[in-house]
């Protein structure tokens, strides 16, 4: 009895104690759920306060993997919450030169060491690779190995103080190495800042001119004047006046002063400064300026080639030289102040229209070939060139020009002897060599029909020696026609670009066709053939180095014009980037010239180039 009494004494302590313990437990836990909430509170309102602060701020990880950003992280960096937190590094956004030194303040944080500092400068990349200065300020977050840094982008600001002390500096060279002197005086009229240029113009160093009176310096005439604009302190205007220095060896230094009051804080005047022009300097570049002038204008007078001076608008003479008065035969008298249209200088007055047209837009001419009529009304060839100036506020050209007439009409004359040449050769093999080929051929056609009858053997060759007369026969015929291409007694120059054109579909396989007015007729045999060669040359370009697949030529009128034009699809030209010892485009362009003709280059619409040879024909 006393044993089970005794168990049940001891049960109900034990029951007590455990109920005790469990009471304790729950207030434990109900402490911990408290505390743990309080803990969510915080850490809610420091996470806002984190991610919402108006600086960048990141906390950082002790393997340097960045834990968290805010917004204005974001917003510096490029980069969203989602692609940084847990996933990079602050490394990858700090510039290499400061990679090292930050790695080592990151390190000694962690130490336990206080050498790393708190606030420094860096160099931040942000996505796009731009390079942003920040200042930065990091703390480690205690009890952990987190730190957690702030970022303030002070890029722009370090771009202003640069910009600030870059102006600063400019300003300062400015006032040093400018060419006029400048100089300040305070309200008694004492010398408190100098320029170099001062001290040039005066003589003294700088170190004996401050701290003087000013009026020491001027001569005695000019001292009153000094005075009168001292006594006006700011309160009538300053106009620019003239005075007279003595330098350190007592010579006059006339210049230009140019002032201006200066005010303190309060308005009350303080001084002045004022800008030194040295006249003397001035005169002597004036008279440079006149020797110059001397100078342009013997070289203009003693000019081998005609040179003027007209006006833009109505093309009035201003001046000319003597070599334009040899070549038109007018005198002076008579073109000074009357215009090219008095003179009828050029052809029309489009000609001029034009000319002018294409100065503006391209604001010179060199060495174009142009038409001008003399006094006697012949028309002539000439080389000009031609540029924009300005005189006294009047727009004006300068044309030089240099009569070639006469090396034209030579130039002409060398390609009708070389194309008289050619012919004559041409036809001395059609009608002589060839015929005689032909009677060759003949014969031996007829020695092997006889010989066939005997020598089996002796008939064969004579066969054989029948080809090779017969080859030589139609090489004798290509060659005529290669020396002699046109012919107009025969088919002229509209046949001629026809056999062209299946000539080279036939040889390169390409589609080549020729197309032509019906009322197009050249009956000038040296134009005619000059125009078969440049034809003859630019369909062979667009084969050989534009590998067109297609070539046009088309022969036409348009107007007073004959213009004979060469399109292809190929992969285009540039004659810009032809070497300078290419010959083709060059002998294309005498040809055109050689007979008047104008020659240009042009890119085709789709791809490809156009070759264009236009022939103003006389009505």
């Amino acid at each position: 009895m006393r044993e089970e009494t005794s168990g049940r004494g001891e049960g109900g302590d034990r029951l007590r104690e455990l109920e005790k313990r469990v009471s304790e437990l729950e207030s434990v836990e109900r402490k911990m759920r408290l505390a743990e909430e309080t803990l969510q509170v915080s850490e809610k309102k420091y996470r806002t306060i984190f991610l919402n602060t108006g600086t960048a701020t990141i906390l950082i990880e002790e393997d340097t993997t960045i834990a968290m950003v805010n917004a204005e992280f974001e917003k510096l960096s490029g980069f969203s919450r989602g692609e940084v937190e847990g996933k990079k590094s602050w490394q990858v956004f700090i510039a290499p030169e400061d990679l090292g030194f930050m790695l080592e303040y990151h390190r000694l944080r962690r130490s336990g060491e206080e050498r790393a500092p708190r606030n420094y400068e860096c160099r931040l990349i942000d996505k796009s690779g731009g390079v942003r200065t920040c200042a930065m300020t990091v703390a480690m977050i205690p009890g952990t190995a987190q730190s957690v840094a702030s970022l303030m982008d002070i890029t722009e600001r370090i771009r202003a103080g640069e910009a600030l002390r870059e102006s600063e500096e400019r300003y300062r060279l400015l006032v040093e190495t400018m060419n006029e002197g400048l100089g300040i005086q305070d309200a008694h009229g004492v010398i408190t800042y100098v320029n170099p240029r001062i001290c040039e113009m005066m003589g003294y160093p700088r170190e004996e001119i401050m701290g003087k009176p000013t009026i020491e310096l001027l001569e005695e005439r000019y001292r009153p004047l000094w005075q009168a604009q001292m006594e006006k302190k700011g309160g009538d205007r300053y106009e620019p006046y003239e005075v007279a220095w003595k330098d350190r060896s007592g010579q006059p230094i006339h210049t230009i002063v140019s002032p201006k009051p200066l005010f303190d804080a309060k308005g009350n005047f303080s001084g002045s400064f004022a800008v030194f022009t040295d006249i003397s300097g001035r005169k002597k570049a004036e008279k440079a300026l006149a020797l110059s002038e001397e100078k342009f204008s013997k070289a203009f007078r003693s000019s081998p080639v005609a040179v003027t001076i007209t006006t833009i608008g109505e093309g009035r003479f201003i001046d000319v030289n003597e070599s334009f008065q040899k070549i038109t035969g007018w005198e002076r008298g008579e073109i000074i102040d009357h215009t090219v249209a008095d003179l009828r200088i050029w052809p029309d007055a489009e000609y001029r229209v034009d000319l002018v047209g294409r100065l503006r837009a391209q604001g010179s001419l060199h060495n174009i070939e142009v038409q001008f009529r003399v006094r006697s009304g012949e028309m002539r060839t000439g080389i000009y060139s031609a540029e924009l100036i300005d005189l006294q506020g009047t727009g004006c050209l300068i044309s030089v020009f240099a009569d070639v007439t006469e090396q034209r009409r030579l130039e002409r004359e060398l390609v009708n002897i070389s194309e008289r040449e050619r012919r004559k050769i041409g036809q001395d093999l059609h009608d002589d060599l060839q015929q005689h080929l032909i009677g060759i051929e003949a014969l031996s056609a007829l020695l092997g029909r006889r010989l066939a009858r005997g020598s089996r053997g002796t008939g064969q060759l004579a066969r054989e020696i029948g080809e090779l007369i017969r080859e030589a026969v139609e090489k004798t015929r290509r060659l005529a026609r290669g020396l002699c291409p046109v012919y107009l007694d025969e088919n002229g120059l509209v046949a001629a670009l026809g056999e062209l054109a299946a000539s080279v579909s036939g040889a390169f396989s390409i589609e080549c066709v020729f197309a032509h007015d019906e009322d197009v007729a050249i009956t000038d045999n040296t134009t005619a053939v000059n125009l078969f060669h440049i034809t003859q040359e630019a369909v062979g370009n667009a084969v050989r180095h534009g590998r067109a697949r297609r070539v046009e030529v088309r022969l036409a009128r348009a107007g007073d014009d004959i213009v004979i034009e060469v399109s292809d699809d190929g992969c285009g030209f540039d004659p810009r980037t032809v070497s300078a010892g290419g010959m083709g485009l060059g002998i294309m362009r005498h040809r055109a010239r050689t007979i008047g003709g104008g020659f240009d280059i042009l890119p085709r619409e789709g791809g490809g180039t156009v070759l264009r040879c236009t022939l103003r024909q006389k009505s």
